[in-house]
Parts: structure tokens; C-alpha cells; sequence
């Protein structure tokens, strides 16, 4: 009877649309009881009691001396003790648990005449069990590791295999899931390489910061939702005691080095970092209700623009323009004094600012020895100056537009405001024995980000000088009614049930991210001239580019996206020695928002990479799938004394990627605005300059469907499939003499299904170019380059099966004592991919690649996020002076090749209309 209405209940539970993936907030105790001869004692009595809070959680061991006690907290310490009749067994004390993991703690039990001889078998330590790759890092760490800029991914990538800009295992940051108290806290719109939403300063403060775990590589099904790594974290909570802390940090430019590969840094530019905040927590209701607050305020200025215009014959000044003082002068009194736009000045900006203020608060509740509960909020608001963008605009790009060849104004650069808020509850319960729950519930909402400008409605305005970017003037072109909203509801609910050998866990999967984006690139319209003489003489320019709304339309688009998973896994505990386990995760997202078609754009013919024809429907996303994750891990205790671990496993890993380029489609389909840009010298006379942002709008057709077609399309492949993974990875953990560990890991991941985008407007090769390696050479005008010449680009976002990693980490680590810590590892990464995807535009996604038979023939290549050789390395100890004064010096340590570089013909050497991305 027990067992069916376990099996009714699983059924109720994994129809309801639960959760998401990978909401790791818990840890789990389990073992052995067993008698003098090592017999199994079934019905020993398993108590753990958190010394912090006074918390609780019982169980009974079954016929085999077999105990699990799940939910409980990260960290401790706990006690545990197990009480049989007639029997004596020794406390555990000063137990901590790592976030996601499971302590083995066995017990052997003697009776009261073999005390003494009780105490040696059980100093026998601990094992925390894990199959795949991983790092914890618990508040020791995160209190003691050196952290400039306090942030969980600065923490985070000290795991082995982390590398430059966030990534793991040789992929992009932005393939990462990061949640908080099981909330999702993603950049899931993707502008950015920082995958924390909520701007250039953390959302939440890392003195709220109680435990993290960053996952690469785990066999448990629940973990889910990236392709490079899982980072997972909680918040502090309340105690029995009072606690409070009141902190502050400062750096300025006094703290920066003055010399770097031998030779002196020229004068360092004042710059501030003042961070201030205070956290306090303690009961409510002695062991039973808590709470725990923190606020922070961060603000730093840092060095902006320190580019200077030529005055004359060029200078040894390494940060001297080739622009001429008098060119930017002139632009700027004309622009003044013609249309009494105010440019700002070009020289002497000052610095950046950046300025941060959040809070968060915490209510944790024990109910009673079954039942507990938790909510948590918290609130971000970040105000960031930004720079001018680099070098996008109309094919071909220029340099960047403040650099050894371009200057700009101050008031060409934009700011950012990033809000956040955020709400999380959890409920735990363990019902019995053999039966436990976990439900989350989380809300996140994120303006990430609004931009704003200091300049007023006015066009944007390149001027070139001897084919490359010279000025710049005007509202940036990407900043007009730019505005980003990111909410994200998840709900999670686990259910774990104890049978035996056989630890079943099942879940049941939703979440729902809403995206909506104000994007109007080229909002205040846009015109390039060939030099400062054409702009000052009123002649035409060389592009002009626009975007509007469509009448009677909302100037935005959105994503409404959901997944649904279902999830269930075995562990399988063979005996001491031997855990096995077997789960498989089925992930479905929906698309659920409806778009509007386009008919002048669905009636054309594109062509995909093998020469065949298919048409375009902007009004539907790609066919939606059940993706399958299969997965198996494995851990071995060779000798049975956890002197040599052996573990590892092979699964499939589904995960998701930037948002913002399915946001491209509706975004390019002229059915919310109309974006157009005019490149033709037979057209552009019509387009002279006009200080008023929507003069010309009226000379293009505003009805949906009506030629001509918006000038850069971008599709979604109707057949796309999400990020897909294959991983296998093998370790040894081997304690050595002298308690120091070697660990020995090796990490293989296949691509299934890549990510990138190809130009499906552009026309195969005509020819071969001459001399020595030769390539294909590709028409030198619209007609021979282009199928649909009034289109420049029509992006599809596709999949390929190619590419893929292998890593390898040695890793040396000792505990001297408990005072002394030390680890150092090594990393070594093979990554291959066709593409990085570098942006967040379609069209800029694929023309920054760099290729060698064009962007639409890519070859297999090192990855942009691979970092071949990394050293990681850092010792700590704690010198305590007396009872209550105690110092922690740490020294942290991390060399690396940042990453690799190509060598790129100047011009446009092979004709396919790009002139960054041919290779030497």
C-alpha cells in the first residue's frame, strides 16, 4: 500500500507545472549504522542539530544501517548523533556541508563495555560524494579570498577550469545559469559578457553571500539550463545569535602599480572605489523564526577618455588621435552655431561613474522538525556611464570611433540604469524515513538596462578620412528609446524518496522568462561622409540609415518564452564502496508570444550554405522539441578508506543562450519599426543632411508588406534546436602522505548543437583569388554579391554539430592544520567551434568573425572563450591573537593566456563585403 500511494503521489506532483532546472539550494547527510561486526542496525535513531539555529531533522536507519537525511542547510557546523538501545555511538561535531552536495558520515556502534575502542573506529572521517567537476567555496572562502571587484563570478572562476570572461569549459559566458536561493539571476537578454543581470555592480552583495558552488559537469539531473557551467548560491540567514557587521572598502589610483613589462605606466588618472555597507541578523523567536538584513552602497569613478587630438605633425603620446584639433573644432561650431546642437567637449571628459545601492532581507522559519520555510528579497538599482559604441553601423565599419584614428564628444556617450528586484520562497519538508519535498518559487524582475544620453534629439553623424573613421558626433546611434525588461518567474518542486540501495528523485519543470526590447538603432536617424569637407559643404553623405515605428504599432518587441521539464534519477548505493547514478531530464521550451508576418519579406527567396531555396516567414519561431538528457555518474571508493576516489560520468547537457538574438528576428522584420539603411551613391543624393531625425521618414512606405524591404533581416532557422552538449569527464582523488590530496581530472564535451549565424543573402563565390593559397573570391558589387540587392544582410540563426572541447586539471591541495590551507592547480583546454557568435546583433554576430573562405564557409577553429594554460593558486592562514582578535592572510594566485589572436588583412581582400574578417 506504501508504495502506491508513493507512486500516486510522484504522479500528482509531476503534472503540476513545476519549476526549473538546477535549483540547487540544499545539502544532503547519508550513511551507515552498523553493529560491532558490521551488521547493519536497522531502527538507530539519526539526529542532526544545527548548533546555529537549533534546527532539528530526524530519521530512522532501514534494514540494511542505511540513513538520509536531505533539505538541510549549507554549512553548519551540525552535530550527529545516533542513539540505539544498549548501544554506545559517538557524536559527530563540527560537521559542514557543501551547497549540492552529500556528506558520508558512517557510525559504528559498540557497546558500553567497548567504549574506548568505539572512539578509534569512529575518528574515521568524512566524505562529501560528487561524480562530476565542480568547486564549493563556503563563507571561509568567500570572508578570506582576495576580491576586488566582490563579485560571485570574480569567486567562481577560481574553479580550475573557469577562463578568461566568465567562461567554463572553453564555451561563452553567456551559456552559464547562475541562480540565487534557486532565482534565476541571468543576463538573459545577453547585451553583455557579465552574466548577472543588473549592471556593472552585483546585484546583490557578496557580505549576503553565504555558500557557492559552480558546477561543470553534474551527473544529477536536476542541474540543468547551461552548456558551460552551473553557479549556484545561497544567502546568509538569521541565527541564535545576535550578529551585525558594519564594512567599508576604498581604492584609488594610489593602489595601482607604476611599472608593467619593465617599463613605467605614464601618469595613472585619479580614480575612486568606496563601498560601504552593514548586514545584521538574529532571532525572531528563539529557534524557530529568523531574520537577517543587508545594505550596501557602492560608487567608483574610473578613468574614461584620455584620447587627445593632433595638434600638428603626429607625437610620441601614445594616447594622441591622428583626428586634428582643428577638424573637431570646426565640426563642432558648425553643428553649434547651424543647428545649435551642443557636441560637448572632446578632450578632458573626466572619468566614468558608477554608482550602486541595494538591500536585501531574509525571514527563515522553522515550523518544526519536518517543516521549514524561507523568503527573501532584495533590490538593485545601478547608474553606469558607458562609451560610444565601437565601430557598428551600415557595412563597411570603420575603426573604433574613439581610438588612435577617430575622437568623438562627451555627449556622443550614453549611461545606463539597471533596476532589479527579486523574490524568492522555499519550503522544505521531510515527511519520513524515506519521503522528503522541496518547492521554490521565485520571481525576478530586471530593467537591465534603460539607457539615457546628455545629448540632445539630434542625428548621429560619422565623418571618415582616408577610408577609416575620423569623427563622430550626434545621439548615439544605439541609445534612442533603448530599453531592455527581463522578468523571469520560476517554480521548483523536488521529490525524493528513499527505498533500499535506491535513492529515487523526481521533479517537474516551469519557467517563464519575458523579454521585452525597445530597440531602435539609428531611432535619430544617421549619415556618414567621406571626409570633414563633404559634411561641412552640405554634400551627400555615403550611408544614411533610419528606424521608426510602424504606425498603430508598439515600437517594441517581445519574448514570451517558457520550458516545461520533467525529470527523474536513481542513485543506486551498491554497497560502502560503489554509488551509480542513472537520471534522465526531458526539457520542452514554448514559444508563446504571436508576431506579426511580413508578406514583401516572405515572398523573396534566400538561399541556405548548401544553394537551397527557402523563404523567410518573420510570423513564426522555430518548431518547438523535447530535448532529451540522458545522464550517468558514477563514484568509486577503491580501498573502502576514501584514501583513492574514483569518479565520473557521461551525460547530455540542454541549455540556453542570449535571448537577444531571437529577439532579432521580430526586431528586423519592419512588422513593430522599420529599420533602413542606404548605401547606394545613386540614391543617397535624395538623403542630404537634416538636423531633424525623422525628415526622410515620409520617402519610405510605412505600411507592413509594402517595398522597400528593411535594409538587415535576421531569422530564426525553423528547424533550430537549443544548445546541446555531450560531456564526459573521469577523475581520481588520491590522498597522498601527510594529508595532502592530488586530484586528476579529464573533461571531454561534443557540440550536438552549436549555435551560428549565416547570411542567406549572400551569393556563392564567382572565382578564386591569384597567387599562393588561394580562396574564393566573391562579386564586387550589390548584383554580383547579393541575392536581393535592396537587402544588405538576411541573418539565420542556425545549428551545427561541430566543435567541442577537451580539458585536463591536475590539482594539488593540504590541510596543514586548521589554520593552514593551500591548493594549486593547472588547466589545460582544447575548444573548437565555428563560430563565437560575437555580438548581439545578428549582422555584427556573424561579420566579426574571422574566416578564411568567407563568413558562410567557416572552418573548424580555436574558440574565442578557450584559455589553453591557467594556473590557479592560493594559500591561507589564519592567525588567531587571542580569544576574540583573529587575521586571515590569503594570497591568491592566477596566471593565464589570456587568448589566442589572428592576423587580418586590412581591406576587403576577398570581395564578400566585409573588411575585418579575412585572415593573412
Amino acid at each position: 500500500m506504501r508504495i502506491k500511494k508513493i507512486v500516486r503521489l510522484l504522479t500528482v506532483l509531476l503534472i503540476f507545472p513545476f519549476a526549473l532546472s538546477a535549483q540547487v539550494t540544499t545539502s544532503t547527510i547519508s550513511g551507515t549504522v552498523k553493529d560491532e561486526k558490521g551488521a547493519g542496525l536497522e531502527g538507530a535513531t539519526v539526529k542532526v542539530t544545527n548548533t546555529q539555529n537549533g534546527a532539528v531533522k530526524l530519521s530512522r536507519t532501514d534494514k540494511s544501517g542505511r540513513y538520509m537525511i536531505p533539505n538541510l542547510d549549507p554549512g553548519g557546523p551540525y552535530i550527529v548523533s545516533v542513539s540505539f538501545v544498549g548501544q554506545n555511538i559517538q557524536d559527530k561535531k563540527d560537521v559542514f556541508l557543501q551547497l549540492g552536495n552529500t556528506e558520508v558520515l558512517d557510525f559504528a556502534a559498540q557497546t558500553t563495555a567497548n567504549v574506548l575502542e568505539a572512539v578509534v573506529v569512529n575518528t574515521r572521517t568524512s566524505r562529501t560524494v560528487k561524480t562530476g567537476t565542480g568547486s564549493n567555496f563556503n563563507q571561509r572562502a568567500i570572508t578570506t579570498l582576495p576580491n576586488i571587484s566582490r563579485s560571485i563570478t570574480n569567486i567562481a572562476t577560481l574553479t580550475p577550469q573557469a577562463g578568461a570572461g566568465n567562461s567554463f569549459g572553453g564555451r561563452d559566458g553567456r551559456y552559464n545559469n547562475i541562480q540565487i536561493d534557486g532565482a534565476s539571476f541571468n543576463n538573459n537578454f545577453g547585451l553583455s559578457n557579465n552574466p548577472l543581470p543588473g549592471g556593472a555592480v552585483q546585484p546583490i552583495s557578496l557580505d549576503a553571500i553565504e555558500e557557492i558552488s559552480v558546477n561543470v559537469s553534474p551527473f544529477d539531473v536536476r542541474q540543468a539550463n547551461f552548456t558551460g557551467a552551473g553557479i549556484n548560491a545561497t544567502t546568509k540567514k538569521g541565527t541564535n545569535k545576535f550578529r551585525g557587521s558594519v564594512y567599508g572598502f576604498f581604492r584609488n589610483e594610489g593602489f595601482l602599480g607604476r611599472e608593467a613589462v619593465g617599463q613605467k605606466v605614464p601618469t595613472v588618472t585619479q580614480s575612486t572605489s568606496k563601498t560601504f555597507g552593514a548586514t545584521i541578523g538574529g532571532p525572531i523567536i528563539k529557534n524557530k523564526l529568523f531574520f537577517f538584513l543587508s545594505a550596501e552602497s557602492v560608487e567608483f569613478d574610473a578613468p574614461g577618455i584620455n584620447w587627445k587630438a593632433s595638434r600638428g605633425a603626429p607625437s610620441s603620446d601614445p594616447n594622441e588621435s591622428r583626428t586634428q584639433y582643428d577638424s573637431l573644432v570646426a565640426v563642432s561650431n558648425y553643428l553649434k552655431t547651424k543647428f545649435g546642437y551642443e557636441t560637448g567637449p572632446f578632450e578632458n571628459l573626466g572619468n566614468f561613474f558608477t554608482k550602486n545601492e541595494k538591500i536585501l532581507g531574509r525571514l527563515d522559519w522553522i515550523i518544526n522538525t519536518k517543516h521549514s520555510a524561507s523568503f527573501r528579497y532584495n533590490y538593485s538599482k545601478t547608474d553606469d556611464d558607458q562609451l560610444l559604441n565601437g565601430n557598428s553601423a551600415p557595412n563597411p565599419r570603420g575603426s573604433n570611433r574613439w581610438s588612435n584614428v577617430s575622437m568623438s564628444y562627451e555627449n556622443s556617450n550614453y549611461a545606463n540604469t539597471n533596476l532589479l528586484t527579486s523574490y524568492a520562497f522555499e519550503l522544505k519538508s521531510n515527511f519520513n524515513n524515506r519521503l522528503s519535498n522541496q518547492f521554490i518559487a521565485t520571481y525576478t524582475k530586471a530593467n537591465d538596462p534603460k539607457r539615457s544620453s546628455k545629448s540632445s534629439l539630434f542625428p548621429f553623424i560619422d565623418i571618415w578620412s582616408g577610408g577609416d573613421s575620423y569623427i563622430s558626433a550626434g545621439y548615439e546611434l544605439f541609445s534612442y528609446n533603448n530599453d531592455v525588461q527581463n522578468n523571469t518567474l520560476t517554480f521548483n518542486d523536488n521529490v525524493t524518496y528513499t527505498a533500499g540501495k535506491h535513492t529515487l528523485t523526481a521533479g517537474a519543470a516551469y519557467e517563464k522568462i519575458y523579454v521585452k526590447n525597445y530597440f531602435m538603432r539609428y531611432g535619430t536617424s544617421y549619415y556618414r561622409f567621406s571626409s570633414v569637407n563633404a559634411f561641412l559643404t552640405n554634400q551627400a553623405p555615403t550611408a544614411f540609415a533610419i528606424t521608426f515605428p510602424v504606425p498603430g504599432r508598439t515600437p517594441f518587441v517581445e519574448l514570451d518564452f517558457g520550458q516545461a521539464s520533467l525529470y527523474a534519477q536513481d542513485e543506486i548505493k551498491f554497497n560502502d564502496k560503489f554509488k551509480l547514478t542513472v537520471g534522465l531530464r526531458a526539457d520542452r521550451p514554448l514559444f508563446k508570444n504571436d508576431m506579426l508576418g511580413n508578406s514583401s519579406i516572405s515572398a523573396l527567396s534566400f538561399y541556405d550554405t548548401d544553394g537551397k531555396a527557402f523563404n523567410i516567414d518573420v510570423s513564426k519561431w522555430s518548431k518547438e522539441r523535447t530535448y532529451l538528457s540522458p545522464r550517468i555518474g558514477f563514484n568509486w571508493d577503491v580501498e573502502g578508506n576514501k584514501d583513492m576516489i574514483i569518479r565520473g560520468g557521461v551525460g547530455v547537457f540542454t541549455g540556453r543562450f542570449p535571448f537577444v538574438w531571437f529577439t532579432n528576428q521580430p526586431s528586423n522584420s519592419g512588422t513593430s519599426v522599420v529599420p533602413y539603411e542606404v548605401t547606394s551613391a545613386a540614391t543617397l543624393g535624395n538623403y542630404l543632411f537634416n538636423p531633424d531625425p525623422n525628415a526622410y521618414v515620409s520617402s519610405f512606405p510605412t505600411t507592413v508588406g509594402t517595398p522597400p524591404l528593411p535594409s538587415s533581416l535576421a531569422a530564426v532557422d525553423k528547424d533550430f534546436k537549443m544548445p546541446q552538449v555531450l560531456r564526459i569527464s573521469a577523475a581520481v582523488d588520491k590522498k597522498l602522505a601527510n594529508d595532502w590530496t592530488l586530484t586528476l581530472e579529464g573533461i571531454y564535451n561534443k557540440d550536438i548543437n552549436a549555435l551560428l549565424q549565416y547570411n542567406a543573402n549572400q551569393k556563392a563565390p564567382i572565382g578564386v583569388t591569384f597567387g599562393a593559397g588561394s580562396r574564393p573570391l566573391y562579386g564586387n558589387t550589390t548584383a554580383t554579391r547579393r541575392y536581393n540587392t535592396g537587402i544588405s544582410e538576411a541573418m539565420i540563426l542556425t545549428n551545427s554539430s561541430k566543435g567541442g572541447a577537451g580539458i585536463f586539471t591536475a590539482q594539488v591541495s593540504k590541510r596543514f592544520n586548521k589554520n593552514w590551507d593551500f591548493t594549486v592547480a593547472y588547466t589545460h583546454t582544447e575548444s573548437f567551434d565555428l563560430s563565437g557568435n560575437p555580438g548581439s546583433q545578428a549582422s555584427s554576430a556573424w561579420s566579426n568573425i574571422q574566416s578564411r573562405k568567407g563568413n558562410n564557409n567557416l572552418d573548424l577553429a580555436y574558440s574565442d572563450y578557450g584559455t589553453p594554460n591557467r594556473v590557479v593558486a592560493y594559500a591561507s592562514y589564519k592567525a588567531n591573537w587571542n580569544k576574540f582578535l583573529n587575521t586571515t592572510f590569503t594570497l591568491v594566485y592566477t596566471g593565464y593566456e589570456q587568448g589566442r589572436f589572428s592576423y587580418r588583412y586590412s581591406n576587403d581582400y576577398n570581395q564578400d563585403g566585409l573588411s575585418t574578417n579575412d585572415l593573412i
